[in-house]
Parts: structure tokens; C-alpha cells; sequence
């Protein structure tokens, strides 16, 4: 079994070869599904430790090969605050996503939205479009 801490005490993302990456929340187990927002917001944390520290962790080629980038990457972006959606552009930058038109939409949506996201975080994701 493989534990990565996250920032906030009682949570951390498991792997077993058996039942692959999982989410504990105070010793409760759960799937990684971003239609539960106890999972949603429990992710969070994970990207503001980084890409290069979570990986540094994962000793697992298994681990490795199966780890739920997509899933942390995706939560920032659906928690729509300013913070988390660059804490995702920064994880989307540093990746090796094979599928970059699964964040379109996120990413056009903070390019469009000049209330809400300041111009440095539109124009990274508008960086990142340009790829």
C-alpha cells in the first residue's frame, strides 16, 4: 500500500494493486469521483503540494502508470476560485496529457471571464490553448 499526505490532516490519496488509487478522508475510503464534493474539496490540497512532490512520492511503476492526475487537475478547475485554477494550470503545464481537449472548456471559460479570473491567470490559460 502507498499513502501520499496531503496538506490537511486525515487525508490522503491510497493505492493498492488491487483496488488502485483511493481517497481517505479521516479513515473513510472512497472512490475518486468528482460528483462528490467531499472528494472535490478534498483533492485540493494535493495540488497545492505540486506536481513534482506528489510524483516524488510514488515508488509504484503501477502506481505511477494509473496515478488520477486528470481527476486532481479537474477539481481546481471545477472549484472555480482564482487559487485552484491556477494550482490546475500549474499541474497542466508541467504534464504530459495526451488528451488536452478535455480541459478546453475550463480554460476557455477562464479566458472568458474577466470578473472573475485576473489577467495573468487568463492569459496562462490562454498560453496553454495555444499548445
Amino acid at each position: 500500500m502507498l499513502n501520499i499526505n496531503s496538506s490537511s490532516n486525515g487525508i490522503f490519496l491510497q493505492f493498492e494493486d488491487t483496488n488502485g488509487w483511493k481517497l481517505s478522508i479521516n479513515d473513510e475510503i472512497l472512490n475518486l469521483s468528482l460528483s462528490d464534493k467531499r472528494v472535490l474539496l478534498a483533492l485540493l490540497p494535493f495540488l497545492e503540494i505540486g506536481r513534482c512532490k506528489i510524483y516524488e512520492q510514488i515508488d509504484k511503476s503501477e502506481a505511477l502508470a494509473s496515478f488520477p492526475e486528470s481527476i486532481l487537475i479537474k477539481s481546481g478547475f471545477i472549484n472555480g476560485s482564482e487559487h485552484w485554477s491556477k494550482c490546475a494550470i500549474n499541474w497542466l503545464k508541467q504534464s504530459n496529457i495526451e488528451n488536452f481537449d478535455e480541459y478546453t472548456d475550463f480554460l476557455t471559460a477562464i479566458i472568458n471571464n474577466k470578473k472573475k479570473y485576473g489577467q495573468r491567470l487568463r492569459h496562462k490559460a490562454q498560453a496553454l490553448l495555444k499548445k
